[in-house]
């Protein structure tokens, strides 16, 4: 006996880019609303998963400063900022399932990183981001998952990421990773 299933994926990336217009309209709110509407036109009976894969917690302004050298900058920012804390609000508040590490999440560190790991409601993939000390994966990342699909859960759907290996040379993470 054979099973099927319809999968729908709705992803987004490089969301520093996603800014309102010069009328205050558009930007992270027209995105949420733009995935509930997606998600509301997928029938109930389709597998539906929304990622967002790298890039989505800095190339930030205060990013763009710390990449020009202000190092002392970026230390009042992060203080004062919770760097990054904003975006893991916002994508909690859209229902990611799934994120992947992108080069510019280590933008402020490996620390900081990790933090906003904790703070997320959704999982996150890095298989090729492990920790130096342990070898073990970055902030108890996942590496890979067999997801069920369809409507007896007979299929599965492979999942996994990996952020650019260049990443020491594009960002900042530090001895940890």
């Amino acid at each position: 006996m054979s099973s099927s299933a319809t999968l729908s994926v709705l992803t987004v990336n490089d969301v520093y880019d996603v800014v309102p217009n010069e009328h205050g309209i558009g930007g992270m709110a027209e995105m949420a609303t733009m995935l509930k509407r997606e998600r509301a036109a997928i029938p109930p009976s389709h597998t539906t998963l929304t990622t967002i894969n790298g890039d989505f917690l800095s190339a930030s302004q205060a990013g763009e400063l710390f990449y020009k050298g202000y190092g002392r900058v970026f230390k009042v920012l992060t203080a004062t900022c919770m760097a990054t804390a904003h975006m893991i609000d916002l994508l909690n508040h859209m229902d990611i399932d799934f994120a992947v590490f992108g080069n510019h999440e280590f933008d402020f560190g490996a620390d900081i990183l990790a933090q906003r790991v904790q703070e997320s409601k959704f999982r996150w993939f890095g298989s090729n981001v492990k920790e130096r000390a342990t070898g073990g994966l970055f902030a108890n990342a996942t590496d890979t998952l067999l997801l069920p699909i369809g409507p007896d859960g007979a299929l599965k759907l492979g999942i996994f990421g990996i952020c650019t290996p260049e990443t020491p040379q594009l960002s900042f993470p530090g001895d940890r990773v």
